[in-house]
């Protein structure tokens, strides 16, 4: 019986050294590892979430823009639990979806980093916003407003960049979309969109859709 244990333990041992080295790669360091070389395709994932998901939030679930800008002025965390979302990180901001209306009263659509100031309609506090209208948008508030968007579901910061980048470009392309912003300087206008908390600065809304009522 020590014969054939010793035998069998040999045997086994022989097995063991033709086996390829193996390496334990923890998730922190694959997604580290993995940047730009997983084959990620930005525009496939937002085209898949686009009209199931991002869509119907816009439509029909955006708040009156004036409503969480007085929320917020009161108690930032509290607007942001009752209207917002945000990204998993560590004091990262608040991000809304948001809807309003108002008068276009400037239109700068000279550089590619086109922006429509208006006034909002009915607000005491005689506020006014900026619409991101593209073809540039720059921030990350409206895939931070997502709450189906989420960093830990992707392998590397860069591909999560990649769908704000993808996510923007669509945004514009549909706010645009029957809607001239070089035109819409002194018109009424409706819209929807994403609004990182503005903290006491700009009111700066990444717009996604434009009306002229």
């Amino acid at each position: 019986m020590q014969r054939f244990n010793r035998r069998s333990t040999l045997t086994l041992l022989a097995a063991l050294t033709l086996l390829p080295a193996c390496k334990i790669v923890r998730n922190k360091d694959k997604k580290q590892n993995g940047a730009g070389k997983d084959g990620f395709d930005a525009d496939a994932y937002v085209n898949a979430i686009w009209d199931e998901k991002v869509m119907p939030l816009v439509r029909d679930h955006a708040t009156e823009i004036t409503a969480v800008l007085d929320a917020l002025a009161k108690d930032a965390d509290a607007a942001g639990k009752r209207y917002g979302n945000r990204a998993e990180a560590e004091g990262a901001a608040w991000n809304f979806i948001v809807q309003g209306k108002g008068k276009v009263t400037k239109a700068d659509t000279a550089s590619r980093r086109g922006i429509l100031v208006v006034a909002l309609d009915g607000d005491p506090a005689g506020r006014s916003v900026s619409l991101q209208v593209g073809p540039v948008v720059f921030g990350s508030a409206f895939r931070d407003a997502l709450p189906f968007v989420s960093f830990n579901d992707f392998v590397n910061q860069i591909d999560f960049a990649q769908v704000s980048r993808k996510l923007n470009d669509r945004a514009t392309e549909t706010a645009r979309k029957g809607f001239d912003p070089a035109q819409a300087e002194g018109k009424t206008i409706a819209f929807r969109g994403a609004m990182a908390n503005p903290a006491g600065g700009e009111i700066q809304v990444t717009a996604v859709t434009l009306e002229a009522p």
